[in-house]
């Protein structure tokens, strides 16, 4: 099995120092994000995949420029005023940045993957990140519902605390099938970018058994963050040829 471990962290840009505007990111959460990240790291990966949903679909690697010096953040280039034709979405760009933060130097890969994109597409793009022999580690980048309070960037939505719930409980059970039934309207009503990245490591993982550990889940500023890793579960090492989610 190629995908040998799974981190989900928010898209935020409150956990990355000096993007939301805050000299120091939310302690908590950034905390967790790294930690996340870690454990993903120690599984034993020889590469990172960084996954996320954008306007269109897009693949790029290390070299892309992170664009987010447009917006007061990180830029890991030094050329003032340089003009790249392809620069990693923000969220993209908050994955690299953890990465980097987490002791990270070794092979990426960034997808940027279309918000509208079907539940059945997403799973076969999973499906061929697990045809190398490399040992893969998946980098998600989503967060829950954006309708918590009525402050929340989508205003309230009566109907986000049972979303986000029910995130919680396909993450920690590692339940495929659940996060490829998500629906897209369900997910854009709630202004949540989690759907797509879910999907994909569903199909990624296909045929394996994944347990999800949470390591954070709340919300802040109106907005329902999520931070998790994914590992093989320790009773199912071998693929089950009845599971075909």
């Amino acid at each position: 099995m190629s995908i040998v471990s799974v981190a989900l962290v928010p898209a935020a840009p409150v956990i990355v120092p000096g993007l939301s505007g805050h000299t120091m990111p939310v302690p908590e959460v950034r905390s967790a994000a790294l930690d996340a990240i870690q454990r993903m790291i120690d599984a034993g990966v020889d590469e990172v995949i960084v996954l996320a949903e954008a306007v269109r679909d897009d693949l790029l690697d290390s070299t892309a420029p992170w664009g987010l010096h447009r917006i007061g953040g990180l830029h890991p280039f030094s050329e003032a005023g340089a003009v790249f034709d392809q620069l990693l979405t923000m969220p993209l760009a908050i994955g690299a940045s953890m990465l980097r933060d987490a002791g990270w130097t070794g092979t990426t890969s960034f997808h940027a993957l279309e918000r509208t994109m079907s539940a059945d597409a997403a799973a076969e793009v999973g499906r061929g990140l697990g045809t190398t022999k490399r040992s893969v580690g998946l980098l998600l980048l989503g967060n829950g519902s954006a309708c918590c309070t009525e402050k929340a960037p989508g205003s309230f939505h009566p109907q986000a605390d049972e979303f986000n719930t029910n995130l919680g409980a396909m993450i920690r059970q590692g339940n495929r099938a659940a996060m490829l039934e998500l629906p897209t309207q369900g997910a854009a009503e709630q202004l949540s970018d989690i759907r797509v990245p879910l999907q994909v490591f569903a199909g990624a993982t296909s045929g394996h058994r994944f347990l999800g550990s949470i390591t954070f889940a709340d919300d802040f500023a109106g907005v329902h963050y999520i931070c998790a890793t994914f590992l093989p579960n320790p009773a199912h090492l071998h693929p089950h040829k009845s599971d075909s989610t």
